[in-house]
């Protein structure tokens, strides 16, 4: 039986890692953590992550602000023998500029395009061959969390204290256990088109 292979990106923290593992778990599975910097530690470090004992874990460089890192990443997982994937998850990405659109700098508005937008597109051109060589293809954008105080990443508790909070309500467990549950339930017929929260609900657009 052929395995389900997986590809995460921005793979080696926060809901990319945690996601990682969740599907690392499964048996017969293939999961591949994209990231910017494989040599990095937090990367280098996904290794010992458990995984079951017919599930594998292939690491690959793709830097989302790279014309080129997505399309030789898949080249090179061809090399490995991947002829398809089944479920891309577009989680890399920044956010680190919160100002007035009066005031903001287009520099920091063309670095956060860059990964955010264009690096989606980068990936979604350069994975979509093996994708339709599924028999059950799914693509997955994940949206940003920068304006939300829901999910205690750094960023989200941080932003929790700011308010008065000890932290974020939301766990990060929680919140990754419930996408799993949606990208395994999700079809293009009930959800392709539309944004939804982790928990089942279709969020306005």
């Amino acid at each position: 039986m052929a395995p389900t292979i997986v590809l995460i990106s921005g793979a080696n923290r926060g809901i990319g890692k945690e996601l990682l593992k969740r599907y690392l778990i499964r048996p017969n599975y293939i999961v591949i953590a994209a990231n910017r910097n494989p040599e990095h530690a937090s990367s280098i470090d996904l290794v010992n992550i458990p995984k079951a004992a017919d599930t594998r874990l292939v690491i690959v460089k793709v830097d989302a602000s790279d014309d080129e890192d997505a399309t030789s990443a898949v080249v090179a997982l061809q090399v490995q023998g991947i002829d398809h994937i089944d479920l891309v998850i577009a989680n890399a990405g920044v956010s680190y500029a919160f100002g007035k659109v009066s005031d903001i700098s287009l520099k920091d508005v063309r670095d956060h395009f860059e990964p955010n937008i264009y690096g989606i597109l980068r990936l979604y051109q350069a994975t979509i061959p093996l994708l339709r060589k599924s028999e059950n293809p799914k693509w997955v954008t994940m949206g940003s969390i920068a304006g939300s105080i829901e999910v205690p990443t750094d960023m989200g508790s941080n932003g929790a204290r700011l308010f008065g909070f000890e932290e974020a309500p939301d766990s990060l467990d929680g919140s990754c256990d419930g996408m799993v549950k949606l990208f395994d339930a999700a079809t293009k017929k009930t959800h392709g088109g539309r944004f939804w929260q982790y928990y089942g609900e279709v969020e306005s657009w």
